[in-house]
């Protein structure tokens, strides 16, 4: 019993790996994150090292696979990024305004919030995108919309996840050294189904291309 506890083949030391690696997948994305500009490549590596890696064990390691996809996506995640901020930014200065209003400007204030909740749904969508397939940036945003709407119980679900995930860490702020990695993992849960279903109308599936090519 013993011997098999401390294998390094066993089930304890693979789920520790995992783990391991799942931490310092979270530790790259804060890292990243710092510049705060940068978060959107840092989301697209992340989701791409937590499929490659941690959930197929095909990657070549955690660090080098982060850092390729960061630099190899880091234009398109910008881009997408931007987009989302942009409108945020907008939804709550409009928010704001209607609220400083009268009674009038109700309706208007939970359809900006409704807003917000429909970027949450949208984005993990289209750094997964990014991240597995290689498209245009018009095609990748294109898709990132029908896939929010054709999948809506699973949209709201993965805004429920990144909703959750930042009320954990912060009521405690020491999660978010895991919470990142933990949250994509489930995200990725979800999200795989949904791509598997529209491969081949969302172009070329990068990780298969280079499967084939092991």
């Amino acid at each position: 019993m013993f011997a098999s506890f401390f294998n390094p083949e066993g089930k304890f030391f693979q789920v520790g790996s995992k783990a391991a690696d799942l931490l310092l997948a979270s530790v790259l994305w804060l890292a990243c994150c710092l510049p705060l500009v940068t978060i959107g490549p840092a989301c697209t590596a992340l989701y791409d090292v937590t499929v490659r890696n941690i959930r197929s064990g095909r990657g070549t390691g955690i660090y080098r696979d982060f850092f390729r996809v960061f630099r190899r996506d880091f234009r398109q995640s910008m881009g997408l990024m931007l987009i989302f901020t942009a409108l945020a930014a907008a939804a709550l200065a409009a928010e704001q305004w209607f609220v400083q209003q009268d009674a009038s400007g109700a309706m208007a204030v939970w359809l900006l919030r409704a807003l917000l909740v429909v970027m949450m749904m949208a984005a993990p969508y289209g750094f997964a995108l990014i991240s597995r397939f290689e498209n245009t940036f018009g095609r990748a945003l294109l898709l990132t919309v029908y896939l929010t709407f054709r999948h809506l119980p699973t949209s709201l679900v993965l805004a429920a996840l990144l909703a959750l995930g930042g009320l954990l860490v912060y009521l405690h702020l020491p999660l978010a050294v895991l919470m990142p990695g933990l949250i994509c993992l489930l995200i990725s849960l979800l999200l795989e189904r949904v791509l598997r279903r529209h491969a081949p109308e969302a172009a070329v599936d990068r990780q298969e291309v280079e499967r084939a090519g092991e």
